[in-house]
């Protein structure tokens, strides 16, 4: 006769080869199918996500990149400055996103990555195949969405050699990318070539950083489930340099240095972590982020920095400057994130963009609601800015310009006087 923990102990022993088999089977698939290769058994595919992960580029073929003007991005709400993740989809079509800017910027990065003092790439040792392949997927993209400016030489399809396969944008068929032009800087990267003459361990993202605007960031995750930041290219950032950070976990990057990012620890370490955890291939996200400066700089110099978190360290030395907003700028972050179908790393990308105030001044509606926002900011994020050199200045201007905007009718006010404002804010 059998008992009740006897039907218990068979029911569990059934449960666990059940499990056995359904993670051998997902292992397979992943070893045999572009989407899985790499992935180890704790993270087998999504059950949304094919077999093949493909999708499809429409190109810009009347894109001028001289008449090409930037994205205004405004994420500023009304009243409340929140301090979350703040995340989107981003279709990904709109990943790299150039304009009349990238020359420009282009000549910095590269004087940026000669110059010993900034550091600015490297990928560490190990992390060359997960490093290579976001290039060739950034490459790739890159010569799909703008073919009058990249052309891509791809390596002959061989099925039994997943480093030949295509990549996320093209058919497996295809081929991997093996060399990449820049037909607006007339370089040309072969990948052959830059192993022979440097190694296997060659540093992919050096490459990847001469193709975008973008400062780029690759993380892969340990044993113990955090993210380290492993390879990347990194020339404007303003806060931060990207020896600093390399080879930290997400929660030393946000945490290390005088001022650690706000709500870090209480509201966006635990969601970030398990979003990036849960994170596959066949979805791409972005988001925004603000801050507001003196001068337009793309990088502050490290010999101006007092320390890590300083909005603009000139004030500092020159406190005459807070008496006037007009050599401040706003600064916007936008940020891409994509996980690698093959390696599994998640791939960063982040563009700066800098707006003058008085541009900011001639948008109907934005000064009010930037005012408004500024005026909400926690005190942790007053902190993390040094708001206080700037704070009254830029609100006397913001205040100012959105006075004149009613005046002239620029803004609505409804029955009650009060403004009309937009249900949502444009990003």
């Amino acid at each position: 006769m059998i008992t009740v923990v006897g039907c218990a102990l068979v029911l569990l022993l059934l449960a666990y080869l059940f499990h056995r088999q359904r993670v051998a089977a997902t292992a397979a698939a992943g070893r045999n199918s572009p989407a899985g290769a790499g992935w180890s058994e704790k993270r087998p595919l999504s059950p949304h996500q094919s077999a093949r992960f493909e999708v499809s580029i429409p190109p810009l073929d009347n894109f001028v990149l001289e008449d090409a003007d930037e994205i205004a991005y405004r994420p500023v709400r009304w009243n409340k400055h929140p301090v979350t993740m703040g995340i989107s989809n981003m279709p990904f079509e709109t990943w790299f996103q150039l304009d009349h800017k990238y020359t420009y910027i282009q000549k910095f990065r590269a004087l940026k990555t000669r110059e010993d003092e900034y550091n600015t790439t490297e990928t560490r040792a190990g992390f060359h195949d997960a490093a290579l392949e976001c290039l060739c997927e950034t490459a790739s993209f890159l010569s799909l969405r703008y073919p009058q400016l990249f052309r891509v030489e791809r390596r002959q399809y061989v099925q039994s050699d997943e480093s030949t396969w295509g990549d996320s944008f093209v058919k497996v068929e295809d081929g991997t990318v093996k060399v990449v032009h820049n037909l607006v800087t007339g370089d040309v990267w072969d990948f052959d070539a830059i192993e022979r003459e440097e190694g296997k361990d060659w540093n992919p993202m050096k490459v990847a950083g001469q193709l975008t605007v973008e400062d780029l960031a690759m993380l892969c995750e340990n044993d113990n489930q955090e993210y380290i930041f492993q390879a990347g290219h990194v020339a404007t950032q303003g806060h931060w340099r990207f020896r600093e950070k390399l080879g930290c976990t997400l929660h030393e990057i946000h945490v290390n240095g005088p001022v650690e990012v706000p709500g870090w620890r209480d509201v966006l370490r635990k969601s970030m972590e398990r979003y990036f955890l849960k994170m596959t291939p066949e979805k791409a996200v972005q988001r925004t982020n603000f801050t507001f400066q003196n001068g337009s700089t793309l990088q502050f110099e490290p010999s101006k920095r007092r320390h890590a978190h300083v909005v603009d360290p000139q004030w500092e030395a020159t406190p005459e400057v807070l008496k006037s907003a007009e050599g401040m700028y706003f600064r916007v972050e936008r940020q891409t994130l994509r996980r690698m179908p093959r390696s599994g790393a998640l791939f960063f990308s982040f563009r700066t963009y800098l707006t003058p105030l008085l541009t900011i001044a001639k948008e109907p509606g934005v000064a009010g609601r930037m005012a408004s926002n500024v005026r909400a900011y926690p005190a942790t994020v007053d902190e993390y800015n040094s708001t206080i050199k700037y704070k009254s200045v830029l609100l006397d201007f913001l205040d100012k310009a959105h006075a004149d905007d009613v005046a002239s009718g620029r803004v609505k006010l409804d029955e009650k006087g009060e403004e009309i404002r937009q249900k949502s804010y444009p990003f």
